[in-house]
């Protein structure tokens, strides 16, 4: 197994994306600490990690929050001590995309959620990362964030805020042995993307399992010799 006796926070974990990587770690040995705004879905995904034999902390939480993110990571290190991978998944999209249908409140939201939430997150793990010499700090972006989409103005400017931020900290940490890369995938069969792509045939989608692949990567040793990798996962579908 390739994160035994490993420590990770999953963000957004409640479905897609984030619930994928949160098995794949549980997998390969992590105890994992799961937070979203869906505390059913929450509970259910415990379930099959502990069925897993692993340990699960969750903790429902809004992570554009201050006070959510450090209760979060309190807890975590209550619960395990240590934090070794962080993956900041939370995400949103708000139809309609294009700028004269994007309303503040809906640009306001996704920059908290898209980008703030990475923000919070990171400031939050760090100090411990930094004291124990070692972390791995993984953040979903998206295609959105590596160029320009259609009509998706807020959504594109809240994922580059993400490659930015991914770019920028892993110059920072890098002296003190902390790995800091984004995952930017094109088209997931997710909720969201459902959302932001309605009716649209899912003809060379990818499925969440393959994201959860990449990211266990990241957070392995196997992805040693990596920072500040920007990396784009399956292009643009459809």
């Amino acid at each position: 197994m390739k994160l035994t006796k490993t420590v990770a926070i999953v963000t957004g974990a409640g479905r897609g994306i984030g619930r994928s990587i949160a098995l794949t770690y549980a997998r390969e040995g992590a105890d994992v600490a799961i937070a979203s705004r869906t505390p059913d879905e929450l509970e259910t995904l415990a379930k099959e990690i502990r069925a897993l034999g692993r340990r699960v902390l969750i903790q429902p939480a809004d992570v554009s929050r201050q006070d959510d993110v450090q209760r979060l990571v309190d807890r975590t290190l209550a619960e395990f001590d240590r934090v070794d991978v962080l993956v900041n998944n939370a995400g949103t999209i708000i139809m309609p995309g294009d700028l004269l249908g994007t309303t503040v409140d809906a640009w306001d939201t996704m920059m908290a959620v898209n980008a703030r939430s990475v923000f919070l997150c990171s400031k939050a793990v760090l100090p411990g990362m930094i004291e124990q010499g070692s972390g791995k700090i993984i953040n979903i972006s998206s295609v959105a964030g590596l160029r320009g989409l259609p009509n998706r103005e807020a959504y594109c400017a809240s994922k580059y805020a993400v490659t930015g931020f991914t770019a920028s900290l892993a110059l920072d940490m890098k002296p003190h042995g902390i790995a800091v890369n984004a995952i930017c995938p094109g088209a997931v069969d997710t909720p969201l993307t459902g959302v932001s792509r309605p009716g649209d045939e899912k003809v060379g989608w990818m499925q969440p399992e393959d994201i959860a692949d990449v990211a266990l990567f990241l957070a392995s040793d196997d992805s040693r010799a990596m920072t500040g990798a920007m990396v784009e996962v399956g292009g643009w579908s459809g």
